[in-house]
Parts: structure tokens; sequence; C-alpha cells
């Protein structure tokens, strides 16, 4: 499991022991899902600063609309964010809203004002990520904590993110407690309540250029062209000229093959330096000549940034390919036996396979090498192939896989499939399943 396999990380990878160790905190409840995007209209947007968590003093709150009386609805309303809520009307005077530099959080005010406990009482925060492209999939495993998706409009998509830990003090103040927990039980309601307000999109750098963006990145494009996910690649989005596919934007590993630029396609690539930077993802831009030159591209790849989402299986790829960077190496072949002992994973018996090239229509043929080679094994990520297509592990990763000590029971024809054997420090860290026509 990957937060298992974080322990076994070598003290000589302190790099993919700490994308190991982010990867199980980030994907506590990953599932191999093809995390889909949606398809929203066209709005033009702008990028927009990392959702933090610290809250931060407002220089000028925006008020509720008050009530005529204690019996009706408080109109909350955000000219900064765009959007409105409705408060109870038992909520008067007993909220408090601060800005951040993403949204707003909202507290029990008794809590929040009080001597002993101040700055306690966060009910609920309201935030918004860049781009409309974004699943609830996608936000709550791109999450540690509680998300609730709202909508996508204007540009951004919005959603509710819970406190990361208790926010009163139970016995301590049972009074105090109680008020909490009373505001508390109306938060549902509040967020059906949740609507765009206005129609303040954000301002592209590029003139005539829009903002779009996922989970994962935000980039300008021409204002007529729109960014929508491809339905023949994970991780990928085709951008489209009208009904024309002008380019696409693909998720890539760290150290994968780059391609030149050939006589149809203009092809750039964002490549991260991890001597600066811990993120795991390059990213590869293709726009085809027929409908984009290459004042077009620098436009784009120069408004292209990451904005975060959950761990990939582009990321474990990375991961893969930073052990053998460090000195590891990759045995192609088939899992012989499990090695177990009171319990526990003691190694992985490997049937080592070898690709020989020939003149039939796959044009290579797969040779058993009659050899069986031992290695160690503790925690490996152990990531099979899924459907539809076996050419992937989806998009997002889930926990490492399966725990290879019930590998038989949950998948009996484990032996019958091919995987690379990820090797550091002279144990196996990773297996990855290899897809074979």
């Amino acid at each position: 499991m990957l937060q298992e396999s974080c322990k076994c990380a070598g003290k000589t990878m302190p790099f993919i022991k700490s994308i190991l160790c982010l990867a199980a905190a980030v994907t506590v409840s990953f599932s191999f899902l093809f995390a889909s995007c949606q398809n929203p209209p066209p709005a033009a947007r702008t990028p927009d600063a990392k959702t933090p968590e610290a809250v931060i003093a407002p220089t000028a709150l925006p008020a509720p609309s008050p009530a005529a009386n204690n019996s009706e609805p408080i109109i909350y309303k955000n000219e900064n964010f765009g959007f409105s809520l409705v408060f109870p009307a038992d909520w008067k005077d007993r909220y408090v809203v601060q800005e951040t530099k993403g949204g707003i959080t909202i507290y029990s005010k008794r809590l929040y004002e009080s001597t002993i406990y101040k700055g306690m009482g966060h009910l609920f925060s309201i935030e918004r990520h860049i781009g409309e492209l974004i699943s609830r999939e996608d936000l709550s495993l791109a999450s540690p904590v509680p998300v609730t998706y709202l909508l996508s409009g204007n540009g951004y998509t919005y959603y509710a993110r819970s406190p990361s830990d208790v926010q009163y003090p139970m016995q301590e103040d049972k009074d105090l407690s109680d008020d909490y927990i009373d505001m508390n039980r109306k938060k549902a309601e509040i967020l059906q309540s949740f609507k765009l307000l206005g129609a303040k999109a954000p301002v592209p750098a590029n003139e005539g250029y829009k903002v779009v963006g996922c989970i994962f990145f935000a980039v300008e494009i021409p204002g007529q062209w729109d960014l929508k996910a491809s339905k023949e690649k994970k991780l990928a989005w085709d951008i489209f000229s009208e009904d024309s596919i002008a380019g696409r934007i693909s998720l890539i590993p760290y150290r994968s093959e780059t391609i030149p630029s050939d006589g149809s396609a203009l092809r750039e690539y964002i490549l991260n330096d991890y001597n600066s930077s811990s993120s795991n993802r390059n990213a590869e831009i293709v726009l085809y000549k027929k409908t984009a030159d290459q004042d077009t591209m620098r436009k784009i790849k120069g408004s292209f940034r990451f904005t975060g989402g959950g761990i990939t299986s582009v990321d474990m790829l990375s991961i893969a390919n930073r052990y053998l960077e460090l000195g590891g190496i990759k045995i192609f072949g088939k899992i012989d036996s499990i090695k177990t002992e009171n319990g526990k994973l003691r190694g992985v018996n490997i049937r080592v396979m070898k690709y020989v090239a020939d003149a039939s229509e796959k044009g290579f043929h797969i040779e058993d090498s009659n050899q069986i080679i031992s290695y160690p094994a503790e925690y490996p990520s152990f990531m099979p192939l899924v459907g539809p297509d076996y050419t992937s592990f989806g998009t997002y990763d889930v926990e490492g896989g399966i725990d290879l000590r019930h590998l038989e029971k949950e998948n009996p024809e484990y032996k019958n499939f091919y995987y690379d054997f990820i090797i550091g420090d002279q144990m196996v860290k990773m297996i990855i399943g290899h897809y074979v026509p």
C-alpha cells in the first residue's frame, strides 16, 4: 500500500521518499477511477492563486443583506468571488465571515471571538479552483479533507471545504459547543442555496484569449477555442477550434521520451526541474499547424501553470523513472510467486521475460527466459492495469494498488499478466502492470 511504501524508500532517495509519503497523505481514499472532467460552456478565465488554508484579514468584508425581521433568511453576497448564500434567520448575529485568498471561511461568532477559544469555530469554507473542467472525483481525490462540489461557472469550479479538526471545545464548554453544533446542522441547507452572482469572469493576460483549466492546470487559449477532456487518452485534454481538433495538452511522466515537432504540428513541453520543484508532472502541448502558429504556441505555453490535483498514474510512473535515474533497474516479466513469513511480505520471485522483434503483425513476440530471480520486498506499490482499454492504471492511483499478501485472493489471474518490476536498493519498490497487445 502506498502509505506503507513510503516507509521503505531508500536513504539515498530522499525525493522519492517524500513523494511517496505525500502520495500516502493525499490518496487515502483513492480508487482506480477514470475521473472524467466536465465539458462546460466556454467562459473567459484568468490565472488564480492556489487556494491557501491560512485565513487572512480582508480589507473590507462584504456585508450580508439585512433581514427585515428575525424570521427572514439572511442573504449573503460576495461580489469579489461572485456567489451568494442564504443563511437561516436564526443565524442573525451568530456568525463571522473572513475572506481568504481563495474564498471565504465562516465561523461561529461566539467561539471565534471568545477569550479562551479565540479563532475556533470554523464551520466551513467556500473556495474556488480556476477552470470548469473539474469533477466531483477530482475534488475529493485532490483534497486531504472532505469537500463538497457546488458548481462550475464563470471560469471557476466552486466547492465547500470542511474543517480538518474539531472546532469546538466539547465538554470543556458545553454552551459554546452546543451553539456550534446547532449552527453546523444547517450547513447542508446553506450549501444548497449556493448561487453564482453576476458574470464576473477572470481576465486573461493575452488579448483575445481566455483561461481554461482542470484540476491539474490552467492555461490560456484563443477566445473562440475550447478545451475538453479527451475521449481517446487518459490525463489528456483536446483543444477545439469550432468542431475541429486544434491540438492537445497531456500530462506525461518525468523523464518520458519527448517527440520533436513534425511538419503537421507544433510541439512544446513543460518540464520540471527536480532540483527546484517537488512536482512529479510534465506536460506536452501539441498544436496543429492548420489552425495555429508559433505565436499562438508561445502564448499558450507561456500561460500554462500546474494548479494541483490528486496523485495520478502519471505521478507513479514519474516515481518509477526517478528510481531508475538514481541507479535502480527495471525487469520485465511475470510474478512467479510471492514469499511471505508470519503473515508479512518478504519477497517476490520474478519470471524474467523479454521482447523479441520479428516480422509478425505486432512486430514482436515475448519469450520466456526460463530464469526466475528473487528480490526481497516489504511494501512495494502494486499497480495493475484496469479497463476499459488496459493501457494505464486509470486516472488516479489507489493507495499504491493491492496488498501483495492478498494478491491471489483478490486477483487470482495475477500470474498471467506482465509487469515492470522497479528495483531500488536491491528491493522491489514498484510493480507496474505492463500492457501487451
